[in-house]
């Protein structure tokens, strides 16, 4: 009886640890979505400032 509970618990041990793995790589990931996005923005951004002011020197 005693075993079969400790391998119960080894077994959900197992499990929990692979489940905080697994949500840790989420964050990674989820982080490095969003830097993506980021800069993604930043990019149009920068683009659109570009764009303007093109059309400010050249508009007459």
């Amino acid at each position: 009886m005693l075993y079969t509970v400790h391998l119960i618990q080894k077994e959900a041990f197992k499990k929990l640890r692979e489940l905080k793995k697994y949500q840790i790589n989420n964050a990674i990931g989820a982080t490095d979505y969003t830097k993506y996005k980021i800069q993604e923005a930043q990019k149009a951004y920068q683009e659109g400032l570009q764009e303007k002011n093109y059309r400010k020197n050249h508009d007459h």
